[in-house]
């Protein structure tokens, strides 16, 4: 019998069509998943960045005359700058461990008196530069600084045996209170701008007194024209 060649040409269209569906469907499938990678490493992406803006400006308000220190161990040994930060807490520890009690005092005054003070004479410069800053937490740091000197002195006084603990313990405290995780980015990372010139409510009322003057003008205006016409 002779094929009609209708039929074929009716099977080789459908075959065509039906080898054209997987392709199409492949191609959206590779697109969606190059837009779903390419979202997801721009996440990642502005993630990163913003865990280095919030290290970085940790550094620059807390860490003091250290922070020069830190940035330059962390290029050469290609460690981030909180891992440094980390290891020297741990060296901090274990002197205070293994030193002499009498120097305990000395080697404790540059985390626990030198950077707070350069801290806090930095917040007060920020603050006249009506720039958001940390003198909440700098102020409650000196309130507790004073707290743990008369508890040192009592302890040197009338028990002497138990001095090496209040140092170890006078100093943890002291660091965990100048650390960056009590300051303004650390309790709220959203609010790193600085401070505006003037609130919303000052600029809204300011604009409504600008409009109200500038259409009480307008109808003077128009009174005296009205006047003049007549």
């Amino acid at each position: 019998m002779p094929s009609d060649p209708k039929l074929k040409s009716g099977s080789n269209s459908k075959t065509s069509s039906s080898s054209k569906k997987p392709s199409s469907s492949s191609s959206s499938s590779h697109s969606r998943n190059l837009s779903t990678s390419s979202s997801s490493s721009s996440r990642s992406s502005s993630s990163e960045s913003r865990d280095d803006k919030l290290t970085s400006s940790y550094l620059k308000s807390h860490a003091g005359f250290l922070r020069p220190l830190i940035l330059f161990l962390s290029t050469t040994t290609t460690l981030s700058p909180t891992i440094i930060s980390l290891i020297l807490l741990i060296i901090l520890a274990f002197l205070h461990l293994y030193l002499p009690l009498f120097l305990i005092p000395h080697l404790s005054a540059p985390i626990t008196l030198l950077i707070p003070i350069q801290n806090t004479i930095h917040c007060i410069v920020a603050e006249n530069g009506k720039k958001k800053s940390d003198g909440a937490q700098w102020c409650l740091y000196w309130i507790i600084y004073c707290l743990t000197g008369w508890i040192r002195g009592a302890v040197q006084i009338w028990w002497p045996g138990y001095r090496g603990m209040v140092e170890i313990g006078r100093t943890s405290v002291l660091v965990l209170m100048d650390g960056p995780w009590f300051g303004r980015m650390g309790l709220r990372p959203e609010s790193t701008e600085d401070r505006p010139s003037g609130s919303s409510s000052e600029k809204r009322s300011r604009s409504g007194s600008s409009g109200r003057s500038g259409s009480s003008k307008d109808e003077k205006r128009k009174n005296d024209d009205s006047k003049r016409s007549k």
